[in-house]
């Protein structure tokens, strides 16, 4: 037992920094990192940009490496906003940093949800249990697989813990207190976590209201309504730059579900923890968590209110295969705008979590257990010995099913001695047990230098050109690699990971500051999509148009990346294979027709076009070299000219600015191969010009014939707004703590 001269709190924070230390022990010493999941296709690549960026001070607005340029701060997935971020990416290297950070990640989310237990009245060492049960599940251990969606997941602890603090006192300071953690989920990328947590404090605080409540809401209102705002105040930043984007997204219409869910695997994952295999049913992964949860349930409104929005978010979590999803999907606000519902599940395991604690309390209380409740517990008993016996599974560890026995001897002796105090304790040291016993044997790491080392593709191109890189790749077709579906316990996990670098798909290019026209995030620009036909077209020699200005060519792809399983496809004559590895098998295609970044057209070669849709199309058949979107632009001097008599001298050239001077004797077109995006200004010998969106993927301004500067700059209203909103909401939140911790010391004084 806990020595009472330590607080619970530390006691608690104490173990699971033990428990983690013991689990992750390799990534904390640097000598393994994650790889599974999204890590090396979204996560680190993401991190990798942010940390180039803190070096320089500023924060990464823009990438011209990926998707041929994307609003990467806007995509949200990174958390760039999001201070802990700052910490570990600033100070610390990149990769121990992403180790680190997931680590943290289940340290935070174990303390929320002990804080959450012990605000509901509940002792410390049933909270204890319940961050245990928590942060080191099957599920939330499989979360090392997602940055964004590991930290967003970790707040939410933290956040239904700040909601019970200003339910039971409302007031202005524990206001601003939920708003800080509602801001903590918001700023770590991943909406949808906000969402769940969102519905779980909603189902759970309406169950809990009376008509007491309903006679004078006027304070919960007023004061909910003011974490609301500041929430969305300290948040612009980040969400004033994402809206933007969706509007010129491929989610600007909504999305459809990519995934089904089988309800069995789901109602598994909830029971068992799975032996090795490549991918782990979501879910508590412990009988023993799950009785005790189940134990927990009695008729108090508290303990009714949180197994009911549990049991709501689990309903939500099998998507189609719930009635409840089908009829709320395009109902309830926010439900149709992702494309996974996995994350209501592993939202749902916190108010299992809480109810386990009940549960813990409940056994060890020293009240001789009447009939009724011997009869309900042996009822319990069967229902669960049938459940298992219907859910067992080949993969299932039949060691999981020790533990509730186990735990059954426990308490039926510790209570027949007069020692039920002793309870939480055995509970507990069991519950870390079967932690050790059967989850930390299932995590596997991969050595860290398999990420440091660049593959031999990255190692060919970086040696081809070791200075700027003014070109992109290409990987067409795409390579499927299973790394995407794997986890912390897929064989081969090395293998695979070497396997993805090499391909250089999905956002791994950034790793090694190689440009790229692909990626792997959830708010692609719609224009990018649109022209996904045309690339594959024109890799396997199916363009209409000559080398030289074909749609691959305009837009600088100069190599092309894919996979020996790839060969059967055709591919274009004009295309000369220039790498092969023996090793993982990727060949590379050299595209010597290909342009520079910077490029400059005559005003002959321009085709003037209504949108994006007719800009694709005329960029599939024959017709000039720019293809300009908008109305048509008058240009000084003669429009005559059929070719540029043109010298481009670049001053500068970043992701976010490009400095040139053209020196033309005929007007011209000067190109950048770079998405247009809102925030993109231009200026020509320091006055503003307009921008046209040029080759679908491009932007474009006229220059008149002479010497001229030209300068193109991202410099987007939406996060200028939005930084400026959140400093001044973060003021006054700084002023009303100051402010209050003032006034209390003046009471002390008194």
């Amino acid at each position: 037992m806990v020595p009472r001269r330590v607080p619970p709190v530390l006691g608690a924070t104490l173990l699971f920094g033990f428990v983690l230390a013991v689990l992750f022990g390799p990534v904390l010493a640097g000598r393994a990192t994650f790889v599974q999941g999204d890590a090396l296709s979204v996560s680190l690549p993401l991190q990798q940009v942010l940390a180039a960026a803190l070096s320089r001070g500023e924060l990464p607005l823009w990438s011209d490496q990926i998707y041929a340029g994307h609003p990467v701060f806007a995509e949200g997935q990174g958390g760039f906003a999001h201070p802990l971020n700052w910490l570990l990416f600033g100070l610390l290297p990149t990769l121990y940093a992403h180790g680190l950070l997931h680590v943290l990640c289940a340290w935070i989310a174990a303390i929320g949800t002990f804080g959450l237990c012990r605000e509901l009245g509940l002792g410390g060492l049933a909270s204890t249990f319940a961050g245990l049960a928590l942060a080191f599940s099957q599920d939330w251990l499989g979360l090392t697989g997602n940055s964004a969606i590991a930290l967003a997941s970790a707040c939410v602890p933290l956040a239904l813990w700040a909601v019970e603090r200003w339910w039971r006192r409302p007031d202005v300071i524990r206001a601003l207190t939920l708003a800080l953690a509602i801001t903590a989920v918001v700023l770590a990328g991943y909406p949808q976590a906000l969402h769940a947590a969102a519905l779980m404090a909603v189902v759970t605080l309406l169950v809990r209201t009376d008509r007491a409540w309903w006679r004078a809401p006027g304070r919960h209102l007023a004061t909910g309504l003011l974490a609301v705002l500041v929430a969305l105040g300290l948040s612009a930043i980040q969400l004033l730059p994402s809206f933007e984007l969706i509007r010129e997204s491929v989610r600007a219409e909504g999305v459809e579900l990519v995934t089904s869910v089988d309800p069995l695997l789901s109602l598994r994952g909830l029971f068992f923890t799975i032996g090795r295999r490549a991918a782990l049913e979501p879910g508590l992964g412990s009988l023993l968590v799950l009785t005790l949860a189940l134990l927990g349930l009695s008729r108090a409104r508290v303990v009714v209110a949180w197994a009911l929005g549990s049991l709501f978010l689990l309903q939500l979590s099998l998507a189609d295969a719930a009635p409840l999803y089908r009829l709320l999907h395009h109902r309830l606000p926010g439900l149709d705008l992702f494309r996974i519902t996995h994350l209501y599940e592993t939202v749902a395991l916190i108010g299992i979590s809480v109810l386990a604690a009940y549960g813990v309390e409940r056994v060890s209380h020293r009240a001789v257990l009447e009939k009724r409740q011997l009869l309900g517990a042996g009822l319990l008993a069967g229902l669960l010995a049938a459940a298992c016996f219907a859910l067992h599974h080949a993969e299932v560890r039949v060691v999981g099913y020790v533990f509730p026995g186990v735990a059954l001897v426990a308490v039926g002796l510790l209570r027949a001695r007069g020692l039920a105090r002793w309870v939480p304790l055995a509970l507990v040291s069991l519950l870390l047990l079967e932690i050790l016993v059967m989850r930390m044997p299932l995590h596997r790491f991969v050595d860290a230098e398999i990420v440091r080392a660049p593959p031999p593709t990255v190692r060919f191109l970086v040696e081809r050109h070791p200075g700027p890189r003014d070109f992109k790749i290409a990987n067409v077709p795409h390579f499927f690699s299973y790394i995407g579906f794997s986890s912390a316990s897929t064989p081969g996990l090395s293998r695979l990971a070497g396997l993805f670098l090499s391909s250089l798909d999905g956002g791994s290019n950034l790793l090694w500051g190689i440009p790229s026209l692909n990626a792997n995030l959830a708010l692609p620009l719609r224009r990018r999509i649109a022209v996904s036909d045309l690339v594959v077209a024109d890799v396997q020699g199916k363009s209409a148009r000559a080398p030289g200005s074909r749609f691959l060519d305009l837009t600088g792809v100069r190599y092309v990346v894919a996979h020996n399983q790839h060969r059967k496809h055709s591919y274009s004559e004009f295309l000369d294979e220039v790498f092969y590895d023996d090793d993982y098998r990727f060949f590379i295609l050299e595209n010597s027709f290909s342009h520079d970044r910077l490029q400059l057209f005559a005003p002959t070669d321009v085709r003037w076009v209504a949108d994006v849709a007719a800009a694709v199309a005329e960029l599939s058949r024959l017709g000039g070299s720019l293809v300009l979107e908008g109305t048509p632009a008058a240009q000084p001097g003669s429009k005559q000219a059929s070719e540029t008599s043109a010298q481009i001298v670049v001053s500068a050239s970043q992701a976010e600015r490009h400095v040139v001077v053209v020196e033309a004797r005929e007007p011209a077109w000067l190109v950048v191969a770079d998405a247009p995006y809102p925030g993109w200004r231009a200026n020509l010998d320091g006055e503003s010009v307009p921008i046209y969106p040029a080759n679908v993927l491009g932007k474009a301004v006229a220059i008149p014939a002479g010497t001229h500067r030209v300068e193109f700059v991202f410099e987007p209203a939406s996060f200028a707004w939005g930084r400026a909103i959140s400093a001044v909401t973060a003021l006054g939140v700084l002023l009303a703590l100051g402010a209050a911790c003032l006034a209390a010391r003046r009471r002390g004084a008194r």
